[in-house]
């Protein structure tokens, strides 16, 4: 078998750069999926770290791919808005 030529993390933040959350790392959980049209999907249960509910507000999600052959780093970024449900 090949060895993956990436490394793939998946990470939360909060709003002030800390760390809520590893969502996903291929070296624990495998490489993601690289077949067109394939999706790798990560499901997260609204838990930080410590297994603890996060409270409602705006968050990062940053998803980073390193090249072990070249080292070249390709991140991306995108907000997450988590809500709580209104009672009845």
């Amino acid at each position: 078998t090949s060895r993956p030529r990436s490394e793939t993390r998946l990470r939360l933040y909060d709003r002030e750069g800390r760390l809520v959350r590893s969502l996903f790392d291929s070296r624990f959980n495998g490489p993601p999926s690289t077949t067109p049209g394939s999706f790798t999907t990560v499901p997260w249960n609204g838990l930080d770290e410590t297994l603890q509910r996060v409270p409602s507000g705006l968050y990062v999600v940053h998803l980073s791919v390193v090249d072990k052959t070249t080292g070249v780093e390709e991140t991306r970024t995108a907000p997450v808005v988590v809500t709580t449900r209104l009672s009845r």
